[in-house]
């Protein structure tokens, strides 16, 4: 009985770990599909909303600049920028998509919320990067600080729903780091918003093109590796 016990239980430990993992491919695949079709439906849209008949003529704009027109720093930072902040606003949904299969298991309504929570975020970085506007900024920079105060909320007065209601959390190395990349995001996005003169935010080249940079796949390959270790190193609980 002991030894049929204890095969038992590693049987049942290497499904546990095979469902792990299943679950990790299934979250890396869905933020692929989300992140992937998202860039795919915009850049769509966007040669459908500029394709012209080939018979019509194209007229290019000539940019003039001159000492009262030539853009300021700030102006030639301002691109970068709206960079940082969209791909903060990605790489906090990439940790909440890691801790997502977690919350499943405590409670339907924690895993929705971490799910829904993740595809928004990724799904208005595409936005942002492809269509930037100052109301869209706004948007995201309040959305991220409710997300925030939600997270303060849960650690230092207590879970306001579901089966950890009245409870509190304790500070993890996971949440810590989406909660940084969330506050990058909103301090980008408040820089990008201080300048009141000024009505529209800075165009970007095509949205693969920006993501095919080497500023891009810089931070991006920072991001997945620091989200790597630190679940490797302090898995969720």
């Amino acid at each position: 009985m002991t030894a049929l016990a204890v095969i038992t239980a590693a049987t049942n430990s290497q499904r546990s770990v095979i469902a792990v993992h299943f679950w990790h491919g299934v979250e890396a695949l869905g933020f692929l599909l989300v992140t992937l079709g998202g860039i795919g439906i915009v850049e769509w849209r966007e040669r459908r909303r500029t394709g012209r008949p080939k018979s019509e003529p194209v007229v290019r704009a000539v940019e003039v600049t001159t000492e009262s027109t030539a853009p300021s720093r700030w102006q030639q930072q301002r691109p970068g920028l709206l960079r940082v902040a969209a791909l903060c606003s990605a790489a906090a949904a990439g940790v909440h998509y890691v801790v997502m299969p977690d919350h499943f298991h405590e409670a339907l309504i924690y895993g929705l919320f971490f799910a829904v929570t993740a595809t928004s975020q990724v799904g208005y970085a595409v936005l942002l990067l492809a269509r930037p506007s100052r109301p869209l900024l706004f948007v995201g920079a309040v959305a991220n600080a409710g997300v925030l105060v939600l997270w303060l909320i849960t650690r230092l007065v207590a879970i306001p729903l579901g089966p950890g209601a009245g409870t509190t959390e304790s500070f993890g190395a996971l949440d810590l780091l989406a909660s940084g990349f969330e506050v990058l995001f909103v301090l980008s996005a408040v820089a990008l918003l201080l300048p009141l003169r000024e009505s529209t935010l800075p165009r970007l080249p095509r949205l693969s093109r920006v993501l095919l940079e080497p500023g891009t796949l810089a931070f991006v390959t920072s991001a997945a590796v620091l989200i790597g270790l630190t679940a490797y190193a302090a898995p969720p609980s």
